[in-house]
């Protein structure tokens, strides 16, 4: 007598892998279709993604980064190297930004971020790791905002871009910004065999000494000169000295600065007052002449920091 064949379980025949497939096809296809259909502003290289919904309109904030690359300019600013940020929206839909310089279409968008920085002689405050620009994009459905996509492009500064952006103090440098003050006819660099006071370089005084010669400032108009035993006109500031309408100077490090003013400060209001005097950049100490009146004083110091420092 024969045996029956056992029957097959139904897992094990081609029609139930015929229909699992086919769900698994209509799943996929399902999920395909609400993934495309889902609004979405994107760019390449995005990082540091961050997404909120609030009344109905979802916020995102993304970074993307690049290597800055500074290079100067002689428009008194220093620029990071030209670099396309490009990114996709639904194209369905319309995407807007107030920021300039933004191709929009077809679902693709492109710029070219111009991050910039002010070549300052004095740096308040030491710029560290990026230069940022901050970019917002709307995507618009049925003129309702449902998604703002706020960008920000870091560039990423290397050692030579931190060189440059905080170089270190230069009187040269200084001698050019202090010439745009209005009321200054001459700015005089002082070196050894100038410096009326014979410190410029020694242990704890100052490297960097300008004189400068504001038309305000009430004083003679000619000096004696020991070597001709004779009057005549100043050559420069630097023959005048502070009286000649202000100074600044720079030291290696910040106390020497403060020893500075504290000492000139102790001359203030006595019939040998130095004039006024400010710390800028933590280790320049500039002073305005006991020669200019009050207010022609914080003129001067308040112009002399505006045009070394902003």
């Amino acid at each position: 007598m024969k045996k029956d064949k056992k029957s097959k379980a139904f897992y094990q025949m081609p029609i139930f892998w015929i229909v699992v497939g086919a769900v698994v096809a209509a799943v996929i296809a399902v999920v395909a279709v609400i993934l495309l259909c889902q609004p979405f502003v994107k760019v390449i290289g995005e990082k540091d993604v961050t997404a909120t919904d609030e009344s109905g309109v979802k916020k995102i904030s993304v970074a993307v980064s690049y290597d800055c690359n500074i290079s100067e300019s002689s428009d008194g600013y220093l620029y990071c190297a030209d670099n396309e940020v490009s990114g996709e929206y639904s194209k369905d839909l319309e995407l807007k930004t107030e920021n300039e310089g933004v191709d929009i279409s077809d679902g693709n968008f492109k710029f070219t971020p111009k991050i910039k920085i002010k070549d300052v002689a004095i740096r308040n405050e030491a710029v560290n790791d990026s230069l940022d620009a901050n970019y917002t994009f709307n995507l618009y459905k049925d003129g309702e905002v449902i998604i703002e996509y706020n960008l920000t492009v870091k560039a990423m500064l290397n050692e030579q871009d931190l060189s440059l952006v905080n170089r270190a103090p230069d009187a040269n440098r200084f001698k050019k910004a202090l010439e745009k003050i209005e009321t200054i006819s001459d700015v005089c660099i002082v070196n050894e065999d100038n410096d009326p006071n014979g410190e410029i370089g020694k242990e704890g005084s100052y490297y960097i000494k300008l004189v400068l010669r504001d038309n305000r400032a009430r004083v003679a108009s000619e000096i004696f000169d020991e070597k001709a035993m004779t009057m005549r006109p100043p050559a420069n500031a630097c023959e005048i000295g502070a009286d000649a309408g202000g100074t600044i100077e720079t030291y290696k490090y910040e106390d020497g600065a403060q020893q500075r003013k504290d000492y000139l400060d102790a001359f203030s209001g006595g019939v040998l007052a130095a004039g006024p005097s400010e710390i800028i950049g933590g280790t320049s100490v500039i002073r305005a002449s006991s020669e200019l009146k009050a207010s022609e004083q914080k003129e001067l110091l308040s112009a002399m920091k505006k045009a070394l420092t902003e």
